[in-house]
């Protein structure tokens, strides 16, 4: 395997590890705001499981840039982001 391809493997699994903690995350937060109390939408119910896994993402971002041996990254917050919708997603599909 040349370095090149490892390379490529490796960046491959850890944005994947980057998309499925924020899609389990998604899933925890899903689940724990459903114990609320009040009544609201569903789509508010998505909406702000949505909002807490960007700022969160964003959070954690933030924190790295303050880290030396990381690095902060505009596409790790859209990639996180990207596996919490996909969760929502996936949530509102199993219930059907």
């Amino acid at each position: 395997m040349s370095a090149h391809q490892f390379e490529v493997i490796h960046l491959t699994i850890r944005k994947l590890g980057h998309w499925s903690e924020y899609f389990i995350f998604a899933i925890l937060v899903h689940r724990a705001l459903r114990h609320r109390p009040g009544s609201y939408s569903k789509l508010l119910h998505n909406a702000f499981t949505a909002i807490i896994i960007f700022v969160y993402a964003i959070s954690d971002e933030l924190h790295q840039a303050f880290v030396p041996s990381r690095t902060a990254s505009v596409a790790d917050v859209l990639l996180d982001s990207f596996g919490g919708v996909c969760a929502l997603l996936w949530l509102s599909l199993w219930r059907k």
